[in-house]
């Protein structure tokens, strides 16, 4: 029979996360005030997370830091130093991350800290499992967009969380640069200016808004596939919205039931996007998915939070005290296995009214502000002795604070591990090289030079089987200048079908293979990898875990030149220098929405315009999935130190063979960006 999984909640700030211990939270997740994907919530100091965690312990309420940003190495270092800060002040449960380097470095200086690995590190299927181990990663935080099959796949082999509830991003967990390249607000840093809320000039008004999940009537389910951790998403919302949610969902998991439609009504109104969606869960991916805040649900919210009251939780304690002749009087209280006995003054003969049972109990009873309530009060008490009221009163307040410090301490988790460092890789040096990936339409007429072709691998008709004669003899005659690119996202239920995509590849004797996630790394056995910018290497230590699996790495092009530098070279290092950077991979049919149509083709594209002109090419991937690129390519080109250090890559989505030539011999585009590179 499966456990009752964990129901995890969501603290923005010290009110939220009261109100999640007082509804019955079994742990809280919060961010300092650095280093943590939601930078414009309230957040914590270091005092306050230190008081944060003694609260939570004294509820017996687990505590997970979240550090889920990308780092650079020189930010590598300042979230070490708090990480020390923690480990040396509040100890707590698990550390969420995002940044591989930040993995490899907190396992190495504390071994024994668990990991959770953040659905922003796009994990989707169990292939990432062995590698997470090896690092410290104790649990796997799902990505959004998984089914109910593949999360019960992983749940089979790992430790797993998922979102239940909350707020939905439209692109594939940890995949989203629309921000970062277009506002320079980086989701990764923490600081997501949520261009998926805005309105666009196409069919749909809001082609990427998502309603909130809420999979309340999937309990039962969640729990038979293995669900290890329910979470409430949430750091950005008051603590009347966390107090409901974490209530209900509290009463579903006590009861072992899924939600009433009065429970889903309770939830819509403290607040939605015109209604929930449970789409990804049960694989119903369709524009029921999609939705906005309208001002009807904003007022059923202000309603919902004046009816709202949120009540303080209380911990009930057993309470014994002893008052004798000739002895010191003694006090215990005792709550969850925690025992703690104190003594104070000898009482003394009374001269007149003596003490009573009921006057004992009185006092020692005053527990308002600690936390506390007296459940069983037991009194020994000799006859004609008497105390003082203060004496009481301090033996009350000394015992109070002994239980708060020994529950405190029973939830303190311990470390066990040892030293987990290992040696620096070797550095290598490369040539320059150049790569070219084609993510639209492929030449029909003259293949331009370059070392590495970068070709995707469910296209493979077209290269393989003879659809285009150019790439179709590339593939016959040089198929060692060929790098399959693999899908975005390859779930477990999808492993089947890519492994014989890879197969047929292999067999036709193309060696290299271009990964986007962890997963893919088993998946890619036999093949030299590339570890696509998907990956996210911001820093040496990154690089350092992958440099065991591939032979190079393309840099995030959230790096600024210095930042790159920095990057020390254990694999040979690529970064893309002309192209529209990818912004979005959605699971869902973004062109639908833009087009009011789906062609159900191989391969179809649209254009999303935004309210300043701005048009956002998107292309259909496989399995239905779609791409959305910038609205104006990057270039490097002209940059020599590039060049002498990278591999290059050239990236045509709709360009047409005259314009790919012209960008190929060096001529610049009429409109480009730089990037974050300058």
């Amino acid at each position: 029979m499966n456990s009752t999984p964990e129901l995890l909640c969501p603290a923005g700030g010290e009110e939220q996360l009261r109100a999640a211990v007082y509804a019955g939270c079994d742990a809280v997740y919060f961010g300092g005030g650095a280093f943590n994907a939601r930078m414009n919530a309230d957040n914590f100091g270091e005092d306050d997370i230190v008081k944060a965690v003694r609260f939570c312990r004294l509820f017996g309420v687990k505590v997970y830091i979240t550090l889920n940003t990308l780092l650079t190495d020189k930010s590598l270092k300042g979230v070490l130093s708090f990480a020390a800060f923690l480990e040396e002040n509040a100890r707590p449960d698990a550390y969420i991350v995002q940044d591989l380097g930040l993995m490899r470095s907190l396992h190495e200086r504390f071994p024994g800290a668990h990991i959770h690995a953040s659905t922003q590190m796009a994990l989707h299927s169990s292939g990432c499992v062995e590698i997470l181990k090896k690092y410290g990663v104790t649990r796997i935080i799902c990505a959004r967009e998984m089914s109910r099959q593949d999360i019960a796949s992983l749940s089979r082999v790992y430790e797993t969380e998922v979102f239940v509830h909350g707020a939905l991003c439209v692109s594939q967990s940890g995949g989203c640069l629309f921000s970062s390249m277009v506002a320079k607000n980086s989701g990764n840093a923490g600081r997501c200016a949520q261009p998926c809320r805005l309105a666009y000039r196409c069919a749909d008004p809001y082609p990427l808004s998502l309603k909130d999940n809420c999979l309340a009537r999937h309990i039962t389910s969640l729990t038979d596939a293995g669900v290890a951790s329910l979470k409430i998403e949430g750091r950005m919302k008051d603590a009347k919205y966390v107090y409901i949610a974490c209530s209900i969902y509290r009463k579903l998991l006590d009861e072992g039931r899924n939600a009433t439609d009065t429970e889903i009504k309770i939830l819509s109104d403290s607040f939605s996007r015109s209604g929930f969606t449970d789409g990804y869960f049960t694989s119903h991916r369709d524009g029921a998915m999609f939705g906005v805040r309208t001002e009807a649900d904003k007022e059923k919210t202000r309603v919902s939070a004046k009816q709202t009251v949120i009540t303080e939780r209380t911990i009930p304690v057993d309470i014994m005290c002893t008052i004798e002749q000739g002895k010191p009087a003694s006090l215990t209280f005792s709550a969850r296995g925690a025992v703690r006995t104190v003594r104070g003054q000898t009482p003394e003969e009374a001269l007149t009214a003596p003490l009573t049972e009921d006057s004992v109990k009185k006092s020692v009873t005053k527990l308002g502000g600690t936390g506390f309530k007296a459940e069983n009060v037991t009194v020994r008490l000799d006859d004609t002795l008497n105390l003082p009221v203060s004496a009481l009163n301090a033996l009350r307040r000394s015992a109070s604070e002994a239980l708060t410090e020994a529950l405190i301490m029973l939830s303190v988790p311990e470390r066990k591990g040892k030293s987990a460092a290992e040696p620096e890789p070797e550095r290598v040096r490369t040539a320059p090289y150049t790569v070219i990936r084609y993510e639209g339409a492929f030449p029909e007429n003259e293949l331009p030079e370059a070392d590495f072709y970068d070709l995707p691998l469910w296209r493979a008709d077209e290269f393989l089987g003879g659809k285009n004669v150019l790439l179709s003899h590339l593939a016959s005659q040089q198929p060692e200048k060929i790098r399959v690119l693999l899908p975005r996202v390859v779930f477990d239920s999808e492993t089947r079908q890519t492994a014989k995509m890879l197969d047929r590849a292999r067999a036709a004797g193309i060696k290299r293979a271009v990964i986007r996630n962890l997963s893919q790394i088993p998946l890619t056995d036999g093949f030299e990898r590339c570890a696509d910018a998907t990956l996210n290497v911001m820093n040496s230590d990154s690089l350092a875990v992958l440099s065991e699996y591939v032979s190079s790495a393309v840099l995030s092009p959230e790096l600024t030149a210095g930042a790159a530098g920095a990057v020390k070279p254990y694999t040979a290092q690529e970064l893309l220098v002309y192209g529209r950077i990818e912004l979005m991979h959605t699971e869902n049919c973004i062109i639908r929405n833009v087009t009011g149509k789906c062609e159900k083709q191989e391969r179809c594209t649209a254009y999303m315009t935004d309210r300043i002109g701005e048009k956002f090419l998107l292309m259909r991937e496989t399995s239905h999935r779609n791409v959305i690129f910038n609205s104006v390519g990057l270039w490097l080109c002209d940059m020599q130190e590039i060049g002498e250090r990278y591999g290059m890559i050239y990236v045509f989505t709709d360009e047409d063979e005259a314009t790919a030539k012209k960008i190929l011999s060096g001529i610049k585009p009429e409109r480009y960006t730089r990037g974050y590179y300058r």
